[in-house]
């Protein structure tokens, strides 16, 4: 399948306009789009293919044996939005195609020339020496031209697998030459490129260009990286659809999702119950629309028939669309039988298989209600796995929690597809008892500091906030208990609980915090509520944060992001305070204060612009300056090479301020690369000062994404590690709104690709002793394996020196009571001879031998009677903390 290496996120707003400031406005979903195809062969080569087969392939009506470009968005956003164009070529290349290429698909923009920016460029020189008016391809008005495509000779790099050849993909000018060409008073710079054929009898297929143009409409994928996974199946063109019936030469429609995402049809919203007849949504604009009480999150039902270009499907039937709006992108990795990690679109299986998840298939008939298997309803008990929670097809939230959606009596009749639909029902697992949700837990102090934490020394007591989805239930008894914590008085005792009611017990359960607890830590809370006659009970677990936190996390990026980090901080036992930045504002500075890590999470949307302002730049140069250290992870933003004159031609002239979330904004001008210089020297030490070393902010010039984050050697936290990013959202996942300008003193973390620094550190070797790091891609980006380690190593930082030991590894982990002689290798960063080793009871330290900074041989014995089993590693540095790896080596009998 093709794999793009750069996509946009999906923005939600219809009509999609052009945001000021913001140059990449996508292509209009509504009217007319006209379209430049330039063909451009290079030295030495013949093309097999002719402009006239091209302008039918692109615009051709009814006309095209398979359907054309026009044919497909025709039909499938019911004539709503109309392809125009012409086709110009073949032009001839200055080079060959490897020298574009540049051993890289084209796709590393810091050798340019030697990048298909080049190439396009060339093109767009010769189109308009011949008088093509580009201004004509600015489809919405807002000076950029929308409609450009360049077909190179030959095939592509996704043909291939070459990288002697160019990829298939969408790009941007400016990622090469560093600004966007001029033309005809409009600026050239996204384009969509493609081979001539994938064989020599066959031309370029139209489901590859209908891919591809849809991300030019703004459109996500559906499958995840490397293409094993095609999490909507090949019901969306976006997903494996784009091969249609499996040579991508009439690729299947799009989901009722993405036609509703472009403004082709209005989901009816279902309320209450009632009966729903649907048409094909290959003829009719229609789809049911049944929403749970998670904002965002719904099911989008659709009658998917054999006709048009879904002529090959491998059924029909209706299809439940499970929609989570979210998460970040329409290709997050997917988790069965879990609750967290789930794609933006997933598809409620009617075998209850999970097959597309799995990557099984990418579809089949079983797919579809009622399908073979004669599925004739959905609701929260679930199909095809005995129950088991969470699987196969149902209608939980991702929460696991029941979303009061049912849908029944499925059946297809005169060509269309009836069902009964509510999302009211309580979906009840048991008759007779209710299904608890466990909201959240009230704290209050009945001896304490008032500030509502449940501190040592303090006597706090709980309130349990339930919300009954279930049946009515009388008489429950509720008790908690948690592991070395005391709960002195008696359970709480409910007379009765309605249907869909919220309710809190008049009375909490009291629990004394020991004086001596300890350093702040997260405790698991054991709810049991049971029938007082009967012996059904339910359990809930919350965690209660006993202690101040150490961390304060600023949530500016929605629920599922939050979620993200929150899941990781639990892995790790950190405990941390959770502040939502859209519902609450900014903190104050006091309250940020109290903190000692602040981890700002801003948006992943066209609103990342005008979320990081001025007063919150200000409020975190404040937060540093007091001491704190700043996590800031802004996929909205852009951090640009540093001193790369590709993105800054006058970087090797001067030295850029070495941090700077600059609040100079407003002092941009048209066409400006950065902000207006500020000539004025602070006061050594102020805040002022403090704000120079921050990150420098412009706007942002270029669209870029990747598909990896490669981690720099030596680095105390990414330790040369490189990540594929799963979830192919890459960075930064969205047209540029700002970039993010670091200096010299900034220490790169990782780098996409193309060495483009996407994370930096700052030490803490400058006044107020604060650390920053700041990413321009969310954890949710890396592997699940990396995710927490990546955290962890971040957190790590914040509390130990910069020249910090750190240990990664230990080799061997174990060794044999009896044994003399054993060499142990420590591998790390920081390491040193006259450091001094502690292995515990029964094992000594012979000898201590440094081969460089990054390796530490150890010469041990170990007593035949030391004791069996784990055994924590201490490591003593001159004029540092010690070092404990707990349980990091084992003496094995």
């Amino acid at each position: 399948m093709v794999i793009s290496f750069f996509f946009p996120v999906f923005l939600h707003a219809q009509p999609r306009p052009s945001l000021p400031g913001v140059p990449y406005a996508f292509t209009p979903s509504l009217g007319k789009a006209r379209l430049l195809v330039l063909l451009i062969n290079f030295p030495n080569q013949t093309p097999l293919f002719s402009p006239d087969q091209f302008q039918e392939l692109f615009f051709s009506r009814g006309a095209y044996p398979t359907g054309s470009l026009a044919d497909y968005l025709a039909e499938n956003s019911y004539g709503k939005l109309i392809v125009e164009g012409e086709v110009r070529g073949w032009y001839q290349a200055k080079e060959p195609e490897a020298y574009y290429a540049g051993n890289a698909f084209g796709h590393k923009p810091t050798l340019y020339p030697r990048s298909m920016a080049r190439l396009v460029e060339e093109a767009v020189a010769q189109a308009e020496a011949e008088g093509v008016d580009f201004s004509a391809y600015d489809n919405n008005g807002d000076g950029h031209v929308d409609g450009l495509v360049v077909i190179h000779q030959g095939p592509g790099g996704d043909v291939t697998n070459r990288p002697d050849n160019l990829w298939t993909t969408m790009d941007y000018i400016s990622r090469g030459r560093g600004t966007a060409l001029q033309v005809d008073g409009v600026k050239v710079d996204r384009f969509l490129i493609f081979e001539e054929y994938y064989q020599p009898d066959r031309i370029l297929p139209v489901g590859i260009v209908a891919h591809e143009f849809g991300h030019a409409l703004g459109l996500p994928d559906f499958y995840q990286h490397g293409g094993r996974l095609a999490l909507a199946g090949v019901y969306d063109l976006m997903s494996a659809g784009v091969w249609g019936g499996g040579d991508a030469t009439r690729p299947f429609q799009l989901s009722a999702y993405s036609k509703a995402e472009l403004g082709w049809l209005s989901p009816k919203v279902i309320t209450g119950r009632q009966r729903v007849a649907l048409a094909p949504l290959e003829q009719k604009a229609e789809a049911a629309r049944l929403n749970t009480p998670r904002p965002g999150e719904y099911f989008l039902l659709e009658y998917r028939a054999q006709v048009g270009f879904d002529q090959n499907l491998p059924g029909q039937g209706l299809l439940i669309w499970h929609v989570d709006e979210n998460v970040i992108t329409g290709n997050d990795l997917p988790c069965t039988g879990c609750c967290r990690n789930h794609p933006l679109l997933a598809l409620e299986q009617a075998d209850g298989g999970n097959d597309l998840e799995q990557g099984k298939n990418r579809g089949n008939a079983e797919d579809f209600f009622p399908g073979p298997k004669q599925e004739r309803k959905l609701f929260a008990q679930t199909t095809g796995t005995g129950g088991e929670r969470n699987r196969g097809a149902h209608s939980l939230t991702w929460d696991c929690e029941l979303s009061g959606v049912r849908v029944s009596d499925i059946r297809l009749a005169d060509g269309k597809v009836l069902f009964q639909a509510r999302d009211d029902d309580p979906g009840l697992f048991y008759t007779d008892w209710p299904w608890l949700v466990l909201r959240s837990v009230q704290v209050e102090e009945v001896r304490g500091d008032g500030d509502g934490r449940a501190e040592p020394g303090e006597s706090v007591r709980l309130y349990p906030v339930f919300y009954n989805q279930g049946a009515k239930a009388r008489k429950l008894r509720i008790t908690a208990t948690g592991p070395g914590l005391d709960f002195s008085n008696r359970p709480l005792k409910i007379s009765k609980v309605r249907p869909r009611e919220e309710f809190l017990p008049g009375a909490g359960l009291d629990l004394e915090i020991p004086a001596d607890f300890g350093p702040a830590r997260v405790k698991d809370i054991h709810w049991t509520i049971a029938l007082r006659k009967k012996e059904t009970k339910i359990e809930r677990v919350t965690p209660l944060v006993i202690g101040t936190p150490e961390i304060l996390v600023v949530n500016g990026a929605g629920p599922g992001v939050a979620g993200l980090y929150q899941d990781l901080l639990d892995k790790l036992q950190e405990p941390y305070e959770l502040w939502d930045l859209n519902r609450r504002g900014a903190p104050p500075l006091a309250r940020l204060k109290e903190q000692r890590t602040l981890i700002w999470l801003e948006p992943f949307s066209g609103s990342a612009a005008a979320s990081l302002t001025s007063e919150r730049q200000q409020l975190m140069q404040q937060y540093l300056a007091a001491g704190g250290n700043l996590l800031l992870v802004a996929p909205g933003l852009k951090l640009a090479p540093v001193f790369d004159p590709v993105f800054d031609p006058e970087a090797h002239t001067r030295r850029e301020a070495p941090f700077g979330l600059s609040s100079t904004l407003s002092a941009q001008t048209e066409g400006s690369s950065r902000p207006k210089a500020d000539r004025r020297e602070p006061a050594p030490g102020s805040a002022e000062a403090l704000a120079k070393e921050m990150l420098r902010v412009r706007p942002g010039t270029a669209f870029g994404g990747i598909s990896q984050v490669k981690g720099q050697a030596g680095d105390l936290i990414s330790r040369d590690q490189t990540f594929a990013v799963q979830d192919l959202f890459g960075y930064p996942s969205l047209p540029v709104y700002m970039e993010i300008l670091p200096g010299e003193e900034a220490a790169p973390v990782y780098t996409d690709p193309f060495g483009h620094v996407v994370g930096v550190r700052y030490p803490a070797e400058r006044p107020g002793n604060w650390k920053a790091v700041t990413l321009s891609f969310s954890f949710e980006a890396l592997p699940l394996t990396a995710q927490m380690q990546a955290l962890a190593r971040v957190l790590d930082f914040f509390r130990r020196p910069v020249d910090a030991p750190v240990v990664d590894a230990i080799r061997p982990s174990a060794g044999m009571r009896g044994t003399s002689q054993v060499k142990l290798v420590l591998s790390g960063l920081n390491l040193c001879p006259e450091m001094t080793v502690d292995l515990g009871e029964g094992v000594q330290v012979d000898e201590v031998r440094a081969k460089d900074s990054k390796s530490l041989e150890l010469i041990i014995h170990i007593d035949p009677s030391a004791p069996v089993g784990r055994r924590d590693l201490t490591l003593h540095a001159p004029g540092q903390e010690p070092l404990v790896l707990p349980g990091s080596f084992t003496v094995i009998p």
